[in-house]
């Protein structure tokens, strides 16, 4: 995926839904910092998700920061 970053001081939201054709349900969802992913030209990195405020996972991200 490509995210074009207007502001790195924003948040991403990073939600996962159930595979529920008519009626997906929120299975976890987390926020992570965009300054978080633009460090250093990139990281690799786990971040926690949670639901209804408990700790339901963790998504493994790997990012390349590119500045135009």
């Amino acid at each position: 995926m490509v995210l074009d970053v207007k502001y790195i001081g924003d948040d991403m939201t990073v939600r996962i839904l159930d595979e529920n054709v008519f009626d997906s349900d929120l299975v976890c969802e987390g926020r992570i910092k965009l300054s978080a992913l633009c460090v250093n030209g990139g990281l690799d990195e786990w971040h926690q998700l949670d639901f209804k405020g408990q700790k339901a996972g963790m998504i493994h991200l790997k990012t390349n920061w590119t500045s135009h």
